[in-house]
């Protein structure tokens, strides 16, 4: 405290430097005069006083309304904690869960690769071989070559973003449709099903519902990457007025807000849409109820496993990257490069299960609230004493 008075406020109590010399007459050191005359100089006065008794009255009332809260809150963070249980053991019990993002990252790579050959066709085309193209559709400006290859590599950026967010989409529909079947299945039962099964149940039934909530999201996104680059490309101009500056913030800060509301209903919808079958809108809907009856628990399960997830994807890869420089041979500039590999390697593997894990506590709720409302708690007996 007394470190973050003096280097925000500019206030030096002087009360650490109390302590240390009244610490060190306890063991017989002598401090020096000069010493004690810069602490008596550099000590705060009254108003120093009063601002550590305002600022203490103030951190005690926060200290109380926090506790009342984690105590009102106490049946929802022990649900939380089950939920955290449970999906750890679904996890366990089905591992090819984890390989359903590795297969989804090799098949965006592959559309990516795609998308970049037809950029770099679309890019290096000569007039002559568009040409005929342009006199099909009777088309004889000048500027026709370069308004076609802007207009055809926007619609190819756009689109490599849509089949992003479909594998998004496809990704959490599918770990949601297992899990569903997990859940509502009683021990040792045949509806338990693998996870590329599921990725495949999902495209075939679902694809309009992915691509759907997918383009939206598209949508979204677009305009905010747009308007990212023109703040970032016109921060330094001293031309433009603070006006123009302000309003172009506050367009990229609502439409990052819409983006993120319209991600997190999107994935209860999709998880809606795996456990029940039904249409993108019917699922928004079912969504926004729920988050109209259970806000705290939803906003508490995302807050929990936001914070699990950077706490686990910054420890793993520090900890490995450092136990490798203890385990790799070699001088240490190898050692170092071989420790960034590793470090981005755990970071990525460590980022996917995360992923998974996520995905996996978002459904167990919704079976948990789907199950209470439609059969009383019957099946939430069969996911584990956790859950009942």
């Amino acid at each position: 405290s007394d470190y973050v008075l003096f280097l925000l406020a500019g206030i030096a109590t002087g009360r650490t430097g109390l302590r240390m010399q009244g610490w060190f007459s306890n063991i017989g050191v002598q401090v020096p005069k000069e010493a004690q005359d810069f602490i008596a100089s550099h000590r705060g006065g009254e108003s120093t006083e009063m601002l550590y008794a305002v600022a203490a009255i103030v951190l005690l009332v926060a200290i109380i309304l926090f506790v009342c809260m984690v105590l009102g809150m106490a049946e929802n963070i022990h649900l939380v904690v089950q939920l955290l249980h449970e999906a750890g053991s679904k996890i366990r019990r089905a591992p090819g869960l984890v390989l359903l993002p590795v297969l989804l990252v090799v098949s965006l790579a592959a559309c990516g690769s795609v998308f970049c050959y037809s950029i770099v066709a679309v890019t290096t085309a000569y007039p002559d071989r568009v040409s005929d193209l342009f006199e099909s559709f009777g088309v004889h400006d000048e500027h026709a070559l370069d308004h076609f290859q802007k207009g055809t590599g926007f619609i190819i950026l756009v689109g490599f973003v849509w089949i992003y967010f479909f594998h998004v989409a496809a990704f959490t529909a599918a770990v949601a449709l297992n899990i569903a079947a997990t859940f509502f299945s009683p021990p040792g039962s045949l509806q338990a099903r693998s996870a590329i099964l599921s990725l495949f149940q999902i495209l075939r039934y679902h694809t309009g519902t992915l691509a759907m909530g997918s383009f939206l999201v598209t949508l979204c996104a677009i305009p905010r990457w747009v308007a990212e680059v023109i703040k970032e490309r016109t921060k330094y101009d001293r031309d433009r007025n603070s006006a123009s500056r302000t309003l172009l913030c506050v367009a990229t800060c609502c439409l990052r807000c819409l983006e993120c509301c319209l991600k997190f209903f999107t994935e209860y919808a999709y998880v809606y849409m795996s456990i029940e079958c039904t249409a993108f809108c019917e699922s928004c809907t079912k969504s926004l109820d729920m988050f109209k009856n259970h806000p705290l628990q939803l906003l508490l399960n995302r807050l929990t496993t936001f914070l699990l997830g950077c706490l686990v994807c910054v420890t793993v890869p520090l900890s490995l990257a450092y136990l490798a420089t203890f385990v790799l041979p070699g001088d240490v500039l190898t050692i170092e490069y071989c420790a960034i590999v590793i470090a981005a390697l755990a970071y990525v593997v460590t980022r996917m299960v995360m992923g998974v894990y996520e995905v996996v506590v978002t459904t167990l709720f919704v079976c948990v609230l789907r199950d209470e409302e439609h059969c009383q708690g019957a099946y939430a007996a069969y996911a584990g004493p956790k859950l009942r």
